[in-house]
């Protein structure tokens, strides 16, 4: 059905149309009210849902002895998570010790590694007094002078050989460090820190457990409150109609 251009104006006498510039004014204004009504209507509904919580008779009243147990649970994982914290201060000291270790003994192997360099110039030096007194002796030179450069001779190739030994030795005993103390130490290095790992994730487990028990006992002690609170007022409000 069509409406005729008397009845739009009746519309319109009505219901007059806004102007545009009050718009913007009329929007705010509305959107204000809205605000005060929405909150109104969530304070009230909340107001609501905790009387309720506190006049309802349900299981979540607590006694004096669960509010014991709580705090008896709370102060078990307390003690659990010290035990934890000391096993993991151990774990820590007994790295790092063993890095100190480690650290040692790479210093050591540091100064063979010299010495051994040191031996080899020692050999180096000596292999070229004989070769020098090798071609000295090949000249034509007076016997006694011969028998003092035979005699200097032998005492090089000792020195030689006993050079010889040492470095030897010194090879041998960094051989034995590098093949058998280095990967036994990288191993328990290794598993100290993998043990310290498992550690901590289990304290941080105790850590959150501790928490959470003290939080809900907290929490539940407060709602005996509330409730306690609640009957001491109902009941002298029934007192106060009852002389009334």
């Amino acid at each position: 059905m069509t409406l005729s251009i008397d009845k739009y104006k009746r519309i319109y006498r009505k219901h007059p149309v806004p102007e545009v510039a009050d718009y913007a004014s009329e929007l705010a204004y509305s959107r204000e009210q809205f605000k005060n009504v929405k909150f109104a209507f969530l304070e009230q509904e909340n107001k609501e849902k905790f009387i309720r919580s506190l006049t309802s008779n349900d299981d979540r009243v607590l006694e004096q002895s669960d509010i014991d147990a709580m705090a008896a649970e709370a102060a078990e994982g307390k003690e659990k998570l010290r035990v934890e914290k000391r096993k993991v201060e151990e774990i820590s000291k007994e790295v790092e010790e063993l890095a100190q270790e480690v650290v040692a003994k790479d210093s050591a192997l540091e100064e063979q590694r010299e010495v051994k360099q040191k031996l080899e110039s020692s050999l180096e030096d000596v292999q070229a007094q004989v070769a020098q007194l090798q071609a000295e002796q090949n000249h034509n030179i007076e016997p006694h002078l011969a028998e003092m450069m035979g005699q200097s001779l032998q005492d090089l190739e000792k020195q030689l050989e006993q050079s010889r030994a040492e470095l030897q030795t010194s090879e041998e005993m960094l051989t034995e460090v590098e093949k058998e103390l280095l990967p036994q130490l990288k191993q328990d290095l290794n598993d100290k820190k993998a043990e310290t790992g498992a550690l901590q994730g289990d304290l941080l487990h105790a850590t959150a457990e501790a928490d959470r028990a003290v939080a809900e006992r907290e929490k539940l002690k407060g709602k005996y409150n509330d409730k306690e609170r609640l009957i001491l007022w109902l009941k002298s409000s029934v007192e106060a109609l009852e002389r009334v």
